[in-house]
């Protein structure tokens, strides 16, 4: 900028960022990797290699892919199946443990998997009213 501020912007979120320094980007990634809601929603895009285990006991390496959708309705199977309190997503060391196995997940609050447990118990509350 004219004034010798230098700026730039979130390729993800497009909120503007301002340069501390010229050597300074710790800043940066934080807001990638803390703080930017659209890049967090997106997920990071990369793939990863995980080792699938055949019947046969063969291992495989493939191409893994983290699915949001999936591990939330994991998170409410996880609470219900063994009665555990709501706010333990609230936990710290519940969070540390989410966070180190993939750091792009948004842990949910409380009240929304309060109501997750609810639509799971009306889903099923239907499929069972149709048989």
């Amino acid at each position: 900028m004219g004034n010798g501020e230098v700026k730039t912007h979130c390729m993800h979120c497009k909120q503007r960022l301002y340069a501390k320094s010229l050597h300074e980007t710790k800043h940066l990634s934080d807001h990638l990797l803390k703080s930017c809601v659209i890049r967090k929603l997106c997920g990071s895009g990369q793939q990863t290699l995980s080792f699938n285990t055949k019947k046969s006991g063969e291992k495989r390496l493939e191409n893994h892919e983290f699915n949001l959708e999936k591990s939330r309705q994991d998170l409410v199977e996880m609470i219900v199946m063994n009665e555990y309190p709501l706010y333990m997503v609230d936990h710290l060391n519940f969070r540390q443990l989410v966070s180190g196995l993939n750091p792009d997940v948004v842990m949910i609050s409380p009240y929304i998997l309060r109501t997750d447990i609810l639509k799971m118990f009306d889903d099923g509350k239907s499929i069972i009213s149709h048989v």
